[in-house]
């Protein structure tokens, strides 16, 4: 049981390191490249630094080996966000790009863009690192909260006097959605830590069973509302990519698609009238018979 609350403690601490670490990120190359950061390599690249922390701590490795792991670890995830940024139309594991990223010349906004990514790259790798080092007390995690707080307010702070003073608007509608995740994982993170530092309560007697579901549904219903908003503005990115992708695809299909529907609709709809049988001059043809009843 302690295991599996570690292991949750763990993942809801990552959430609140990349939720404030992420909403930096995107918004520096929002602003500088004109190009979101890439959110799956930034929590692959946020999770693989703190695995392979958790994987060589304790086992009594040499720190040249320890250091040569990390560093073969960043260049891969530095080579790999590099990678996307460029969108380059060559395979990843080819040896092509690499020739061509190495060999081709750059203007000094290009190093610029350059350093910019690899920055932001070592940022989430010592992200990853220290969580796997830092202790999880009480103490530590409220500093911790502290520091996001601090860093969503300086994010906003800034954005608001670029529009205000400069009239500057960056178009980034991540930043600001992410301080939900990260004050739902903060609360429930700092939650855990407090029922595990504190001395063992007993419920009521007749009361167990009820406080355990309500414990248990509260924890799930937090870590999931949590979820669901850190991922909701990559999968809102997502859905909006691929509706008009499909929209671009389906176009050409359009004129067919309303032709088949007007056949097979139509058809039904519009039928030849029969024509009516001739009417005699008389007074009493004009009347219809009356039904009986």
């Amino acid at each position: 049981m302690k295991r599996e609350k570690g292991a949750l403690l763990f993942l809801v601490i990552g959430g609140m390191e990349l939720s404030w670490r992420y909403a930096w990120a995107n918004f520096l190359t929002t602003s500088i490249l004109h190009q979101l950061f890439p959110f799956p390599e930034a929590i692959v690249t946020f999770a693989v630094a703190a695995a392979f922390t958790l994987f060589s701590k304790g086992k009594g490795w040499r720190i040249v080996s320890i250091l040569g792991l990390q560093v073969f670890g960043f260049i891969f995830a530095a080579l790999r966000i590099v990678y996307i940024f460029n969108s380059w139309s060559y395979s990843f594991l080819s040896q092509t790009w690499l020739i061509e990223f190495f060999n081709t010349p750059r203007s000094p906004l290009e190093w610029l863009n350059l350093i910019v990514v690899l920055f932001l790259t070592l940022m989430f790798w010592l992200g990853g690192v220290t969580l796997a080092r830092r202790s999880t007390a009480y103490s530590t995690l409220c500093s911790r909260f502290d520091l996001g707080i601090a860093a969503f307010a300086l994010l906003f702070l800034i954005k608001f006097l670029l529009w205000i003073k400069g009239g500057i608007k960056i178009e980034d509608p991540i930043s600001q959605l992410l301080f939900f995740p990260f004050f739902i994982f903060s609360l429930l993170a700092i939650g855990l830590v407090r029922h595990q530092s504190t001395t063992p309560r007993d419920f009521l007697p007749g009361y167990q069973g009820i406080g355990v579901i309500l414990s248990f549904t509260v924890v799930v219903v937090l870590f999931g509302t949590g979820l669901v908003l850190f991922f909701l503005p990559y999968l809102t990115l997502a859905a909006e990519t691929g509706y008009g992708i499909i929209k671009t695809a389906a176009k050409p299909l359009g004129p067919i698609l309303v032709s088949v529907l007007r056949f097979i609709f139509m058809q039904g709809a519009i039928r030849p009238e029969k024509p009516s049988p001739p009417t005699k001059g008389g007074v009493g043809d004009l009347v219809s018979p009356v039904e009986s009843t």
